[in-house]
């Protein structure tokens, strides 16, 4: 099943009603020009599905990466940066104070 438009909110998250699997990721991965989805990729967003459904917060890039075996700029490497890898995961929208820390969350910051 493909993506349509009425699955993602204004800001492009994924609407909470639909169901996340690797080829929705996927799906995604490919409209946010991220490309194929690698076993890191998929280590990545494991972690951020996980780590959600624990205690609703957004972790720190870093502790993303690490928890996933990868370097410290992994998110930034192979997502482009923590909002489309939090995007990719199917996550909810996070609302607009934690979507702007998203998008300006960075490795090198």
């Amino acid at each position: 099943m493909s993506i349509d438009h009425k699955d993602l909110n204004e800001n492009g998250y994924l609407n909470p009603r639909r169901a996340w699997n690797e080829a929705l990721a996927a799906q995604l991965a490919q409209l946010l020009g991220i490309g194929p989805l690698s076993d890191r990729h998929l280590a990545v967003l494991e972690v951020l599905r996980r780590h959600h459904d624990q205690s609703r917060a957004i972790p720190p890039a870093t502790h993303v990466c690490h928890e996933a075996g990868l370097e410290a700029s992994c998110i930034d490497e192979l997502f482009g940066g923590p909002a489309n890898a939090w995007k990719t995961a199917g996550l909810p929208d996070p609302g607009e104070e934690a979507r702007i820390y998203l998008e300006n969350q960075t490795h090198d910051r």
